[in-house]
């Protein structure tokens, strides 16, 4: 399988149910994440999820399902083509950026 590296940087209510049905979106399409990072900030859920080997087209879509999500407020995503020694992640066309401190730091 090819393809490249996304990220994707949520902010959410934090609710019960907010990080099975993010985590579930990605199970229902048999996508496997890397790595997850998520912090429970008073009412706010931040996460920021890792995905290898998609393309970017589907990258944009997984972006648009979380988005639609109830309880989700905003979705902001990085992708990176296939890897490459030295390169950074470039930042997608109209993307919120929405977290702080360490979850700002994406970087290939």
């Amino acid at each position: 399988m090819s393809g490249g590296t996304a990220v994707y940087e949520i902010e959410a209510s934090d609710t019960a149910q907010v990080l099975c049905r993010i985590l579930g979106l990605f199970a229902q399409q048999d996508r496997p994440l890397a790595s997850v990072v998520a912090h429970s900030h008073g009412d706010k859920l931040q996460a920021m999820l890792r995905l290898r080997q998609v393309d970017a087209q589907r990258a944009r879509v997984l972006a648009e399902k979380l988005r639609a999500l109830a309880t989700v407020e905003s979705v902001a995503f990085t992708f990176a083509e296939r890897s490459v020694p030295g390169r950074r992640l470039r930042c997608a066309e109209n993307a919120e950026h929405i977290a702080a401190g360490h979850l700002a730091d994406v970087g290939g």
